[in-house]
């Protein structure tokens, strides 16, 4: 669900996930590009890296 964009354009869009909505994206074979992935500590690093535009994927950061 996507809220009326205001007058700078800016919105939200709120998303649930569950089984059955993952399991229609998955036979959709549609695939997530990763480009890297880092430990939680590393955070603001992988922040910038995204805002300077250099991340060419998703940044996944790892808690465990």
């Amino acid at each position: 669900m996507t809220t009326p964009a205001p007058a700078d354009g800016a919105a939200f869009v709120f998303h649930a996930s569950d089984a059955a909505r993952l399991a229609k994206v998955a036979d959709l074979g549609l695939e997530v590009l990763v480009d890297r992935t880092c430990p939680l500590a590393d955070c603001a690093r992988a922040l910038a890296s995204l805002a300077e535009g250099h991340a060419r994927g998703k940044v996944l950061l790892s808690v465990a």
